[in-house]
């Protein structure tokens, strides 16, 4: 009898532990399909931030590309025609011959450069530019450009010739163009001066006129006041402006060369 005891508490404790390791099993087996469900959810959502995030991504580089292509636009084509336009107005006031020649070939001389830069715009655009090109020659040849219009004087004071990474020196380079056209458009001044200097850690260009200026803090900007601003942004320089009433403007650019 008591071996009989024995033998039924023996079957019930493992039946007890068979019904507790299947239960075991079955709440492991529905804890996991929750923690499956809860992963393929979060998945998903993760897939769909990403896709998200991508299409963000790729709408802020249309966006991004949109600008620059505008910039271009106005600051490199755009400022050419203007001296051409400049160029065109004095020939209109002027009668003598010599001069009308040597005027119609600078203009001639502007509208080609311009053709020239939509070419480089389209080639910009399709390959990336990663050599470096001669700073100061770039400014050298827009200032001997402005001379000849004989409107204003123009000085350029360097050091030593520079070289910069293509999209750097291209971005300063209409910086200053920028600047020069709003002075001879706007200003009314006599003189433009140009420095550069480079130390071991920044270049540093100063631009100032001494035209009729404006006030910076209430004067609303122009397109082109914002992109000599984004320009500076887009490279890591630091763009400083001031200017006030029959005092002139001063633009000073400072870029980290690390």
């Amino acid at each position: 009898m008591q071996e009989q005891t024995q033998i039924l508490i023996a079957l019930i404790l493992t039946t007890c532990m068979v019904l507790v390791f299947i239960a075991s099993i079955i709440l492991f087996i529905i804890q996991y399909r929750k923690r499956k469900l809860l992963y393929e959810s979060e998945k998903k959502s993760m897939e769909l931030l990403h896709n998200n995030k991508m299409k963000e991504a790729t709408l802020k580089m249309q966006k991004l590309t949109m600008e620059d292509i505008g910039r271009e636009i106005h600051d490199g084509v755009g400022q050419r025609l203007t001296l051409a336009s400049i160029y065109t107005s004095q020939l209109l006031s002027k009668k003598d011959n010599e001069s009308f020649t040597d005027k119609l070939k600078e203009i001639g001389a502007i509208l080609n450069d311009s053709l020239a830069q939509l070419r480089a715009l389209s080639k910009e655009l399709t390959q990336e530019q990663t050599y470096t090109i001669e700073f100061i020659k770039l400014l050298k040849s827009e200032v001997e450009k402005i001379k000849a219009l004989e409107i204003c004087t123009v000085e350029l004071e360097y050091q030593c010739e520079i070289f910069l990474d293509y999209k750097k020196a291209l971005f300063i380079f209409r910086i200053a163009q920028e600047f020069i056209q709003n002075s001879l458009k706007h200003a009314a001044c006599k003189n433009i001066k140009i420095g550069v200097k480079e130390t071991d850690e920044k270049l540093i260009i100063h631009m100032n006129d001494d035209g009729i200026g404006f006030e910076v803090n209430t004067k609303s900007s122009g397109i082109g006041l914002r992109n000599m601003q984004k320009r500076a942004e887009l490279i890591g320089a630091e763009y400083i402006i001031t200017s006030s009433r029959m005092k002139g403007t001063a633009i000073k650019i400072q870029l980290p060369l690390n």
